[in-house]
């Protein structure tokens, strides 16, 4: 490092065994310096979106979550891996939650669903933001396209009948908790 101290591979690379140990501080400040090292050029597009998209994550895993917002809408206007798409609409819908800016949320959750409609976690997710914000026969529609994939999800069921209560549909939500 002291022969390059402008390595950004290997910034790169610290920063991530940082992550895996959970040190987040060191993480962000190997992946912010490794950002200013970028120049901007066509050619470091690729890396400058990685590097973004990582900063977004290390900043959502140490709760910092306007920044992670910041970062990853960065990286999405770079030319990210198709693959990571899914992975940086999640964590912007999560942060607005986190943030409680659940309507907010919505729109990257629903992002997430139409990449990749077999994961329940992203309709899980946008179910408890139509929920959170007083929407709740979109949060049941949600709910049951989830259950109908995974019957077996009692968190689903639980969130599922507090929003038949507040429609009112049915006196008898009580049955969903069982």
């Amino acid at each position: 490092m002291e022969k390059e101290p402008k390595n950004v591979d290997f910034l790169q690379h610290r920063a991530k065994t940082y992550f895996k140990q959970r040190n987040f501080a060191l993480a962000i400040k190997d992946l912010e310096t490794a950002f200013e090292y970028l120049d901007g050029s066509s050619d470091d597009d690729i890396l400058t979106t990685q590097i973004l998209y990582l900063l977004g994550k290390t900043y959502f895993a140490n709760r910092q979550y306007r920044k992670t917002l910041k970062r990853l809408k960065l990286a999405l206007h770079g030319r990210p891996y198709p693959s990571y798409e899914p992975d940086i609409y999640y964590h912007i819908g999560l942060s607005y939650a986190r943030l409680e800016k659940f309507e907010k949320s919505i729109f990257p959750l629903t992002k997430c669903i139409e990449r990749i409609p077999t994961d329940g976690c992203y309709m899980h997710e946008r179910a408890k933001a139509h929920q959170m914000i007083g929407m709740h026969a979109e949060a049941v529609k949600d709910f049951d396209a989830l259950l109908k994939r995974n019957p077996s999800n009692a968190h689903a069921y639980f969130r599922r009948a507090f929003s038949l209560k507040a429609l009112k549909v049915s006196d008898m939500g009580w049955l969903y908790f069982l």
